[in-house]
């Protein structure tokens, strides 16, 4: 016979998953890369670097300080990938030159500004929002690149909501084994590094959009499998051999979003291990508050059968999501 507290596993677990499932919002890592490398004395060689949804109307523009000239080289647009090259010259500047990326408050989107000295220093800038401008000759500090990536990847977790649907259904699926539960997050953030630092130093590069519909179908693989009534019990290290295989979808996710954007490797390897730092923090977050819910709704008494029409419901409202996302993505 089934416990109450059981019932209440699952009815919680409903709510999770509706709040969840709220939007279409794709499983990217959107942030714009500017290296502004110094040739000579005040003259700067500029390379921008974003995914194209970076440059949707409202478009982002780069900017100068008005005695700077500021002329364009090259624009050219690969998958997904924009890339602009300019030559910047603020001899006659009579105060420090400086670039702003104007519109930068309109879209949801960062950008991490790098400044190379031609003594080999450098000094890098993460912009967000209203603050949208970068003093060329402010002196080196220590970076805030790498705690900004970390919020980013919490971010990336709170604001992704085909991420929050697979943890959500984690979470249902191991609910029963609470070590493995942790497991079983910490294995899918393993995973989703590998690829994406794969892809992040170009050694993986894959098409956007079929990666973007297999992320929808493994949402669906795992709500199809509670409703069939699968259980993680007696082959518990098969079940995370599958996470850690959606973990690898999940992280090629970011491929065409970081692959190609130029990031010095000191950069990219610390921004990678903050950035993923911080989606581990948000995960286990996630779980740690769900688990505080159904503690705190454990002296709520639930119907057997209101727990079963929950998780049923529950399975059945994720898989619709997770099919409706692969039909759009692919078709898009």
């Amino acid at each position: 016979m089934r416990s109450r507290g059981a019932d209440k596993w699952r009815a919680l677990t409903l709510a999770l998953l509706l709040a969840g499932s709220g939007a279409a919002v794709a499983h990217e890592f959107r942030i714009a890369y500017v290296e502004v490398r110094e040739d000579d004395a005040d003259r700067y060689h500029v390379s921008w670097r974003a995914p194209l949804p970076l440059s949707a109307p409202p478009p982002v523009t780069l900017v100068a300080h008005p005695d700077c000239r500021l002329d364009a080289r090259r624009q050219l647009t690969l998958e997904r990938l924009q890339v602009r090259d300019y030559q910047l010259d603020c001899r006659a500047a009579q105060a420090s030159g400086w670039i702003a990326l104007r519109g930068l408050e309109r879209v949801p989107d960062d950008a991490l500004v790098t400044i190379v000295r031609g003594d080999g220093s450098e000094r890098s800038v993460h912009l967000r929002g209203t603050r949208q401008r970068v003093d060329l000759a402010a002196p080196a500090a220590a970076s805030p690149a790498a705690g900004s990536l970390f919020a980013e990847g919490v971010t990336h977790v709170l604001g992704g909501y085909d991420h929050l649907l697979y943890i959500a259904l984690l979470f249902l699926f191991l609910r029963r084994d609470w070590r493995q539960l942790l497991v079983g997050v910490t294995v899918f953030t393993g995973a989703h590094s590998l690829t994406l630092g794969l892809a992040a130093v170009g050694w993986l590069r894959v098409p956007v959009r079929p990666v973007e519909a297999v992320i929808a179908l493994t949402i669906a693989y795992f709500a199809v499998s509670l409703l069939r009534g699968r259980k993680p019990q007696g082959t518990a290290w098969r079940w995370q051999a599958v996470i850690a295989l959606c973990g690898l979808v999940h992280g090629l996710g970011f491929a065409n979003s970081l692959a190609g954007l130029g990031l010095s490797r000191e950069t990219m390897l610390w921004g990678l291990f903050t950035f993923n730092l911080g989606i581990e923090a948000a995960q286990l977050a996630c779980v740690g508050l769900a688990g505080g819910l159904v503690l705190a709704c454990r002296r709520l008494k639930l119907s057997r059968d209101l727990g079963h029409a929950a998780e049923h419901g529950a399975a059945l409202c994720a898989g619709a999501v997770g099919v409706y996302w692969y039909l759009l993505r692919l078709l898009a």
